[in-house]
């Protein structure tokens, strides 16, 4: 009969389900003492917590398997080693809920983001993703700054033909839009979180809340610093600025922009590393 109780409750929980916080993770079992707290303490109760281990090959799996054995939301799964983009579109697969919140590993939630977020794509249902303000903390100077960004749906458009309009821990997506636009792509593999928010904008309205719910730390070991060349990375971006105008319906004549940007800013980078060769 016990057992009987618990299915029950378990079968409720899941129909009941609003949210899933989604956390994809590679030999960064430390980093979630920090930041599983933050999440498991939200003001809000609708949710459950599901992490991908990536492939861990340090102690994450016995840290993620005494999490699961210790709380009923969290949901922890072992794939092997897939990739980030496949990761998290495995992590989809398993998750409960109806709204997808992104939440990398070493990054910390404030005690009302699941409440503000669901609260307004519930009342806005034209509206697929929502995301927030943030403070970015230098984790080696302790320095921590507001970083705001752009609020309404048409800023964000045109925000996205120059930079990145949204911070990937930040948002909570439906489901349903992961689902139409095929989840991310796993052919790339960096700014696959400014890949899917364009494919996003381009089928629903996206919005940011202009208050701070989640602190991003930044440290040098972080692999998008230390895995490309500057080069490599301004073509990155620029390759997905083009993309926005492309996908979003922007005049052509605004590729030039990113075109001509690139072409200046190569120039710059072999400029500036023949000089410091000559100096040094």
């Amino acid at each position: 009969m016990e057992i009987l109780l618990r299915l029950l409750v378990q079968e409720k929980f899941k129909i009941d389900l609003k949210v899933s916080f989604l956390i994809t993770v590679f030999n960064d079992w430390e980093k979630l003492e920090e930041t599983i707290p933050t999440l498991l303490n939200q003001n809000f109760d609708s949710f459950e917590i599901v992490i991908v281990d990536d492939g861990s090959g340090d102690q994450t799996s016995n840290y993620l398997k005494s999490l699961e054995s210790r709380y009923e939301r969290i949901k922890c799964f072992f794939p092997g080693k897939l990739g980030r983009g496949r990761a998290l579109n495995y992590g989809i697969e398993q998750a409960n809920g109806d709204f997808i919140a992104i939440n990398d590993a070493d990054d910390v939630s404030d005690p009302d983001r699941l409440k503000l977020q669901y609260h307004f794509l519930s009342s806005n249902l034209d509206y697929g993703m929502i995301g927030s303000s943030f403070f970015l903390l230098d984790v080696q100077t302790k320095e921590k700054k507001l970083v705001e960004k752009p609020k309404d749906n048409a800023l964000i458009r045109r925000t996205l033909i120059r930079e990145q309009p949204f911070q990937h821990s930040t948002v909570l997506i439906r489901k349903s839009v992961l689902k139409e636009i095929g989840g991310y792509n796993t052919t790339i593999r960096f700014l696959f979180d400014r890949d899917i928010f364009i494919r996003i904008a381009k089928v629903s309205k996206v919005h940011n809340l202009q208050l701070p719910l989640v602190t991003i730390k930044r440290h040098p070991q972080q692999f998008f610093y230390h895995s490309f060349s500057p080069y490599k990375r301004r073509y990155m971006h620029h390759k997905y600025c083009a993309e926005a105008i492309i996908q979003l319906g922007f005049p052509k004549y605004l590729l030039l922009e990113p075109i001509v940007v690139f072409a200046w800013e190569v120039v710059s980078i072999t400029y500036k590393k023949m000089l410091n060769k000559k100096i040094s």
